[in-house]
């Protein structure tokens, strides 16, 4: 690792295996099958980095994208999945 002390690459190690682990998560829960096989940078790019803005209307919130998001049914499907997914707590 790249620390000489013992307890900063512990911390080091578990923050990269909790985040591999949410990665493999996010992947086999959330994501509709035809964007599964993509690196996490150009999810990142297609699901993260769209055009929209989120608008309250009364009691809901509701996500506006633009109508040319060659994405939008992607991010949709990925947001419907994240919203089917039981809460804790």
């Amino acid at each position: 690792m790249s620390s000489t002390g013992f307890e900063t690459n512990v911390m080091k190690l578990q923050l990269a295996m909790l985040a591999y682990n949410f990665n493999n998560w996010f992947r086999r829960l959330c994501l509709p099958e035809r964007m599964k096989p993509n690196r996490m940078e150009t999810l990142r790019s297609k699901l993260v980095k769209i055009a929209g803005k989120l608008v309250s209307s009364g009691r809901y919130w509701t996500w506006r994208l633009c109508n040319s998001c060659i994405y939008r049914d992607a991010f949709i499907q990925t947001f419907r999945n994240i919203q089917r997914l039981p809460r804790f707590g």
